[in-house]
């Protein structure tokens, strides 16, 4: 979605702030080294600027601390050198009262269409699965978790008591053989399956041929996101593949509104389309072949 001004919709939002509304989301989001994190925020807001409130759901893996690393700049009085790169561009970065939480938007436009910059960990288990800890505190021992340490069972659970929107993705071959066992068998985990927190993961590349996948029928709700590669230019399609809910977003306590809504299982409706076979083939080859060393 693209926009210039601010939708009719976007304007109410922002006048009745702290009613019931859209709450857009993407629940996969990486800021990858080759990706210019300008161009992702402006291309956020600008989706923001048509649909609403939007939040961005990083997904960091083991040693990046890109959030961190802007939420401390943005609490400094003059701002560090990330700060000033970004208002050059026009991007406006704001703390709120919650430290896994940034607001986002361009300067002068105020909060119509605001990005949420919401904190996040991916790790990958034992089994070599992926699972996502979403609007995880940044600063919760979780958070450090190094890849391959802690079973899956107990990597899935541990996010759900940290208070965790957890997340099994779906993946290229990540979902067969031994490992889709695995997940046949969290999925039918009583205390897992009927938590509020917890869901499955779809991503845009999961085009035909690739069929939807059994655990999607299993009564488990799914959130939606871009999961895109570190190839540049792959950042412009950030929020293109997402969900959304309604709810009531407080601007200065936004993942407690998102993680009180979702709690009250709300209906995740589908944002966007998957990639064609051709694009999803294309860049699965550029990852393939991208120069050794690289993310």
């Amino acid at each position: 979605m693209t926009g210039r001004e601010p939708t009719a919709d976007v304007r109410e939002n922002a006048e009745n702030a702290g009613r019931e509304t859209w709450l857009h989301g993407d629940a996969h989001v990486h800021v990858h080294s080759e990706h210019d994190p300008a161009v992702l925020f402006a291309r956020a807001i600008e989706v923001a600027r048509e649909c609403g409130p939007l939040f961005l759901l990083l997904s960091e893996g083991f040693g990046r601390s890109y959030f961190r690393d802007l939420r401390a700049a943005s609490a400094d009085a003059p701002g560090g050198r990330e700060i000033a790169r970004l208002r050059r561009a026009g991007i406006v970065v704001e703390p709120t009262s919650e430290r896994g939480a940034l607001r986002l938007h361009s300067a002068g436009s105020g909060d119509p269409g605001a990005v949420i910059l919401v904190a996040g960990r991916q790790v990958v288990s034992r089994e070599r699965l992926e699972v996502l800890l979403l609007a995880l505190d940044p600063d919760h021992p979780l958070s450090e978790t190094p890849d391959r340490t802690r079973g899956l069972v107990s990597l899935v659970r541990e996010g759900l008591e940290a208070g965790a929107v957890t997340v099994m993705p779906w993946g290229f071959g990540k979902w067969l053989g031994a490992r889709a066992r695995h997940v046949r068998a969290i999925v039918d985990l009583p205390d897992v399956h009927d938590h509020p927190l917890f869901f499955l993961g779809d991503i845009p590349a999961r085009c035909w041929p690739w069929a939807t996948p059994r655990a999607f029928g299993a009564g488990i709700r799914v959130l939606r996101g871009t999961d895109v590669l570190p190839l540049a230019g792959s950042e412009t399609r950030v929020a293109s593949y997402g969900f959304r809910v309604r709810g009531r977003l407080d601007p200065d306590a936004p993942c407690r509104a998102l993680i009180a809504c979702l709690s009250e299982r709300t209906t995740v409706e589908p944002v966007g389309g998957r990639d064609s076979l051709i694009r999803t083939l294309v860049n699965q080859v550029r990852y393939r072949l991208r120069p050794r060393g690289t993310a």
